[in-house]
């Protein structure tokens, strides 16, 4: 479980460094390889993935990297 989440982190933080077209269409690659959904739901997860890129694109949110993130919670755990 651990080297899963150790994979996310690392794709999750590779991904959201990537130019914002890249991740509008890493988005609707990852929502159409779910299968079919309710229309509504992909529509609101398309325009949250959005919101998304564009606060980091502004500066309003900081990124932190995987690897950071993963120390920051084991040091919690002990």
């Amino acid at each position: 479980m651990m080297v899963t989440l150790m994979n996310f982190q690392m794709i999750e933080t590779e991904a959201l460094h990537l130019p914002r077209e890249d991740r509008v269409r890493l988005v609707e690659k990852l929502l159409n390889s779910l299968g079919k959904t309710s229309t509504s739901l992909d529509s609101e997860w398309l325009n949250e993935a959005k919101h998304r890129a564009e606060d980091i694109d502004a500066g309003r949110v900081s990124l932190i990297e995987g690897n950071k993130v993963l120390e920051k919670a084991r040091k919690k755990l002990k």
